[in-house]
């Protein structure tokens, strides 16, 4: 299961785009790609280790990364090879006009409409 979360801070105009996965761990030094609306792919390196919670100091890889977003994507964003093989969309142009004018406010590129 994948999940994206979007961050805006409205006060300070600062932005975050966290790309989540579980369950399951990428492979360390997987080279995954982000395309937004079908434009050239940026590459992301899939690295480090967290603590689980269970007492015993185990640890896993990565659960999350960081994207490099300065605009939102104006119908897609779409992330290959996470996991070997695997293609996930998420629909930006589903999006309601008001939250689009809302993020846009923090991800400093222009208004991507519809």
């Amino acid at each position: 299961m994948y999940r994206l979360q979007l961050t805006c801070r409205v006060d300070t105009h600062k932005a975050e785009m966290q790309l989540a996965w579980s369950p399951g761990v990428p492979d360390t030094g997987q080279v995954m790609s982000a395309a937004w609306d079908g434009k050239a792919p940026s590459t992301y390196k899939i690295e480090g280790s967290e603590k689980m919670g269970n007492g015993d100091n185990s640890t896993t890889g990565p659960g999350a990364i960081a994207l490099n977003a300065t605009s939102l994507p104006a119908r897609t964003l779409t992330i290959r090879n996470l996991f070997q093989g695997e293609t996930v969309v998420f629909p930006f142009g589903e999006l309601s006009q008001t939250a689009r004018e809302t993020l846009s406010t923090c991800f400093t590129g222009t208004i991507a409409r519809k």
